[in-house]
């Protein structure tokens, strides 16, 4: 009876282990400094410190991508969907679609993993009535 318990606990541990160990390596946490205000998902955020969080299912999985963007005090989440992206730039950043005087993050790359977001409504109608974007880039950590 004690030896089936020991072995339960630590067959437990092991799966716990494991599973940290996974979200470890699909999960990639950048700042950056945006020094403009843009849109996100449904969201207008201002300019300001941002952690943005790449969350990637592991690979099978149907479960995608989704990107976390956080003000750095915490007070400001948008959690919007992505889907991996093919282009491997090898550094980290932030890329925005402009429009006029309005941007909409539009891909995030972090050493080789990146991800695009979808065009929300907004950004589509924005896309409509303007001529054609302009990708601007910011560097991040």
């Amino acid at each position: 009876m004690k030896k089936n318990l020991t072995m339960t606990v630590v067959l437990v541990c092991l799966v716990f282990a494991s599973t940290l160990f996974v979200s470890a390596m699909t999960s990639t946490v950048l700042r950056v400094n945006v020094p403009f205000a843009f849109q996100v998902g449904k969201k207008s955020l201002p300019a300001g410190e941002y952690l943005v969080e790449i969350n990637r299912a592991s690979s099978g999985s149907a479960l995608g991508t989704a990107v976390i963007v956080r003000t750095w005090d915490g007070k400001t989440r948008e959690l919007v969907s992505a889907r991996p992206s093919n282009e491997k730039n090898g550094r980290a950043s932030l890329t925005f679609n402009k429009y006029s005087n309005t941007y909409f993050l539009a891909s995030v790359d972090s050493y080789g993993l990146g991800c695009e977001l979808s065009k929300s409504k907004a950004e589509k109608e924005m896309a409509t009535q303007s001529h054609a974007s302009e990708p601007v880039s910011v560097a991040a950590e």
